[in-house]
Parts: structure tokens; C-alpha cells; sequence
């Protein structure tokens, strides 16, 4: 999560110098909503691959005796 929040926060301060701006609250607070949103696609996914993994199991009722 670091990461992503520290790519959009270097990002944003390297897009406010070279509009010769300087950096704001607001600007902060949109640094870390963009990296929040960065993060969520791939902790997205990973949940719903274990989910996908599990399913069979949750669908079972008994154990397997053959």
C-alpha cells in the first residue's frame, strides 16, 4: 500500500512543479485516494481467487468415502 501511495504522492508533486503551483491539502488528499484506488484492483483480486478456491469446498456437505 506504501508503495502505491508514495508513486501517487511523487507523482503529484512532480505534476504541481511543473505547473509552479504549490502543493495543497487537496492535492494531498487526492495523492492518497489515487493510490487507495491503485491498490484495491489487486487485493480485489486475490480475494476472489481464494474465494473461487474455496467455493468447492464450501458447496460440499459430507467427506468423500469411497
Amino acid at each position: 500500500m506504501l508503495i502505491y501511495l508514495d508513486h501517487a504522492f511523487t507523482a503529484m508533486v512532480q505534476q504541481r512543479r511543473e505547473e509552479d503551483h504549490p502543493l495543497t491539502a487537496k492535492d494531498l488528499y487526492a495523492a492518497i485516494m489515487e493510490g487507495a484506488v491503485e491498490r484495491v484492483r489487486p487485493k480485489m483480486m486475490t480475494v476472489a481467487a481464494i474465494m473461487a478456491g474455496l467455493l468447492p469446498i464450501l458447496w460440499s456437505t459430507a467427506p468423500d468415502r469411497r
